[in-house]
């Protein structure tokens, strides 16, 4: 059954969506009249959602500037951040074995399936890897920490937005998504320990990746 979307979600998706994808790009205004065209969608609904991106830290509202895409993290906060996602995703995915249902391992192996389409862009890539993780860690029920880690994930995504839209990166998922194969492997023989680790693992990989966008920025500039 397909859920009923309000206006101010609809209009929520579709400018996260824009902003993650690079169309509005960290450090551009967004302007309420302009997006009201774009979208073809009410004032109401572009401020609400906009209110609601500027409490997630997608957008920020600057005195005398308006409403702004917010920059994403350096690269050496970056660093940080991905040590303390190794911290705190590992835990959740350790809660989210003893709790997580066949509904959502097989929601996980559909994602799983998804991301092999050999025809899908990097940053669909990206999204659907979003996805998988949340959709495991809301199984751990600790939904503050859910949270924090959608933030995290987003400000990872506005940051390759931000610096790899204009550089041709040949990205290779197959190791992210075998990860993913065997966290579900892992979910399914109720091994936390195992899950655990590859998420770690899985991470650590991700972070060799921003090292690469990095590198490839260097050498176009």
């Amino acid at each position: 059954m397909r859920k009923f979307q309000t206006m101010t979600e609809f209009a929520n998706q579709e400018l996260r969506k824009g902003i993650i994808n690079g169309r509005y790009l960290p450090g551009s205004r967004l302007k309420p009249v302009q997006l009201e065209q774009d979208l073809g969608l009410g004032r109401v609904a572009i401020r609400e959602a906009l209110r609601e991106l500027t409490g997630s830290g997608l957008v920020q509202s600057i005195p005398n500037k308006g409403i702004q895409v917010t920059m994403p993290p350096s690269l050496e906060e970056m660093a940080t951040i991905f040590e303390s996602r190794c911290i705190l995703e590992g835990d959740l995915g350790l809660q989210a074995v003893s709790k997580i249902t066949p509904a959502i391992i097989e929601q996980l192996e559909h994602l799983y399936e998804k991301m092999e389409n050999k025809e899908l862009f990097s940053r669909d890539r990206f999204l659907i890897n979003r996805e998988f993780h949340l959709t495991l860690y809301r199984a751990s029920t600790w939904d503050h920490s859910c949270r924090i880690v959608a933030q995290i994930l987003d400000q990872i995504l506005v940051f390759y937005a931000f610096h790899a839209h204009n550089i041709k990166l040949n990205l290779d998922f197959k190791p992210f998504n075998k990860e993913h194969a065997v966290i579900i492997e892992g979910l399914k023989s109720k091994n936390g320990q195992k899950v655990q680790k590859t998420i770690v693992a899985n991470i650590r990989h991700g972070y060799k990746v921003l090292r690469k966008v990095s590198s490839a920025l260097k050498k176009a500039v």
